[in-house]
């Protein structure tokens, strides 16, 4: 894992988000960022590839696995947080509509991960929210979420499988 600590400005005044790239069109979806970011005045500081262990998914969620990038993002200039999360969220949602790459978020408080797997499999999938330089200052906002959107009754199902095997 890289650390950006060096060229990231203060905390507050920037934002990261993973981007869902599809595999082979990679360099035109990260273009569409970089242009849809200058319209809403938000900088492109820097891209990274995230980590991903694709071994504990199951074979639908490999075939559809897209590429994990994080963009990190300054703003032009100072803004209170409620515009620059407008900004960013204009960002992420120009670039989605003009071909480029999809977000869960684009944030300075949350960083989230995103997949098809259960929560189990995240830290596997994810090697980076285990590194040691993966953390959050107190009051920060949320380190990281995971959504699981599960019928109830496979949720239950499964719940009842994981305290069996305890």
């Amino acid at each position: 894992m890289r650390s950006w600590t060096s060229s990231l400005p203060e905390a507050g005044r920037y934002a990261v988000g993973i981007a869902f790239l599809t595999p082979g069109t990679e360099a035109d979806e990260v273009a569409a960022f970089a242009r849809a970011a200058e319209v809403e005045g938000v900088r492109v500081i820097g891209w990274r590839d995230v980590p991903v262990n694709p071994e504990p998914l199951g074979p639908s969620a490999r075939a559809a696995m897209p590429v994990f990038r994080q963009v990190f993002v300054a703003a032009d200039e100072p803004l209170r947080h409620r515009a620059w999360t407008a900004a960013c969220t204009a960002s992420a949602r120009l670039a989605e509509r003009d071909g480029g790459p999809f977000f869960a978020s684009l944030s300075s408080r949350t960083l989230t991960y995103k997949g098809m797997l259960t929560t189990y499999r995240l830290e596997q999938v994810f090697p980076d929210v285990t590194h040691e330089l993966f953390a959050s200052e107190p009051g920060a906002g949320a380190l990281a979420l995971l959504y699981q959107h599960v019928p109830l009754v496979a949720a239950r199902s499964a719940a009842a499988r994981h305290r069996s095997q305890r």
